[in-house]
């Protein structure tokens, strides 16, 4: 029995609605939309020139190489998009941030070499700042933390002195610090805390009464790499001395090395980094205390290690922690 032609129609409409579904869906896994919380987003072809300023506390800004994120008032994290000196892809955005007190500015960590995003990186800061006087500050001598301080030869740049790379030539503006020094902003004082293992002269920046923890690569953000087994009792030592000083503190702002990697966003890119990939707190510090005392028990849960592709190690984890032992 043939199908009246109204019907045929009505089939053919149901089975084009049914493909076009399909094919959209389809789309949508193939080419994922950019949610507020991605890591992934679309950034300028090129600087304008004109920097957007975001006016809400979590409120994001792109422009062609970075991103400016309002965190709380005169505080703001610059996420750089610049290719990581490292891995295949670069796919290391570096932290940067700027808190602006009410005698000078400060910018913690220098982010990737790019010659080219300069000028961006410059504007971003002098618009932050406006006209309060500034000075830099380093976390670690990592590449991807120190790699545009040529930038700013006319300011104040401190340095964790235990850091200081043997042969290497330092212009007079670079100040060495070390555990108990102050940088004073005016109404925000920042405490520096040596807490090595990551690298031997690595520090942490704490403002107790303003809640601030700029921590660099020191806990890590969100997992922490340690490059020889000596190290962890280094860094065992380091999160105790570290947990007594900021212990008091309620709910602390904490501003790692690379903030892109608390995002929950990419427990659906690559390799598993962490358990959850949630924002630091009080808690995460605890359980790398934990983690570091069940690595040398021996009871710490623990996993092969990938970085593109490769085997770098092992990485052991514990609730919201991990520690990555890199092979070389």
């Amino acid at each position: 029995m043939q199908s009246s032609p109204a019907k045929s129609s009505g089939q053919s409409k149901i089975l084009l609605v049914i493909f076009s579904t399909i094919i959209f869906l389809s789309l949508m896994f193939i080419f994922p939309s950019n949610s507020s919380n991605a890591q992934v987003i679309d950034h300028a072809p090129k600087f304008s020139g004109k920097v957007k300023v975001p006016k809400k506390d979590g409120e994001t800004k792109v422009e062609a190489y970075y991103s400016v994120e309002k965190m709380r008032d005169n505080v703001y994290h610059i996420n750089d998009y610049s290719k990581s000196p490292g891995g295949k892809k670069g796919i290391n955005p570096a932290s940067m941030y700027l808190i602006k007190g009410s005698n000078k500015a400060l910018l913690i960590d220098g982010g990737n070499k790019n010659i080219k995003a300069r000028k961006e990186l410059a504007a971003i800061v002098n618009k932050l700042r406006g006209t309060t006087p500034l000075e830099i500050a380093v976390t670690h001598n990592h590449e991807d933390h120190t790699g545009q301080l040529a930038l700013f030869k006319a300011n104040t740049i401190y340095y964790p002195k235990k850091d200081k790379i043997k042969g290497k030539k330092y212009t007079n503006n670079y100040s060495w610090v070390k555990e108990g020094d102050v940088i004073d902003l005016g109404n925000i004082k920042f405490n520096v805390i040596e807490t090595p293992a990551h690298t031997p002269g690595s520090v942490t920046y704490v403002d107790q009464q303003n809640n601030l923890i700029a921590s660099g690569d020191s806990i890590g953000s969100t997992f922490v790499w340690l490059f020889d087994k000596k190290s962890l009792n280094t860094y065992q030592k380091t999160l105790n001395h570290l947990y007594a000083q900021v212990k008091d503190m309620k709910d602390p702002l904490f501003m790692p090395g690379h903030k892109w990697q608390t995002d929950p966003a990419n427990k659906k890119r690559g390799p598993k980094y962490t358990p959850d990939n949630k924002p630091m707190t009080m808690q995460y510090l605890k359980d790398m205390i934990t983690l570091t005392k069940q690595i040398k028990d021996g009871t710490a849960k623990s996993h092969k290690y990938y970085v593109d592709g490769k085997k770098r190690g092992t990485a052991y984890v514990y609730h919201h922690a991990m520690i990555c032992m890199i092979d070389d």
